[in-house]
């Protein structure tokens, strides 16, 4: 995590790119192994899954930064969304500091749904 983010609750979750990297291809054998299971090309679903991470963590430095007024940080790394929707993931994110164990993604809200961590 992005150290420099200091935040209105301490330090902000921001990613830059190597960890974004990292984070790639420590989530990338369940999704080779889906993929093996469907008799998909794995180098499409690589390709396919580094690319959403990478999207999804540009998008979560944006909306978090943002969700914290701290517009500077990890300008480096950062995918603007439109206001329109940021103004639902900053509601999202409002609710997840109201409960901590609640709303962790900022930027694929489906994926609270998805692993039961919704509010």
């Amino acid at each position: 995590m992005h150290k420099g983010s200091i935040s209105d609750t301490g330090i902000g979750l921001t990613f830059c790119p190597t960890e974004a990297l990292f984070i790639s291809v420590l989530t990338v054998l369940p999704v080779l192994g889906v993929a093996r299971l469907l008799g998909q090309n794995l180098w499409y679903a690589t390709l396919i899954h580094f690319s959403a991470v990478l999207f999804g963590i540009g998008m979560h430095n944006y909306a978090h930064t943002r969700c914290h007024n701290r517009i500077d940080d990890a300008e480096w790394f950062k995918i603007p969304v439109p206001e329109s929707i940021c103004k639902i993931l900053e509601s999202h994110h409002l609710r997840h500091h109201q409960n901590p164990k609640t709303n962790f993604c900022t930027a694929y809200l489906g994926f609270d749904y998805l692993v039961g961590t919704a509010s």
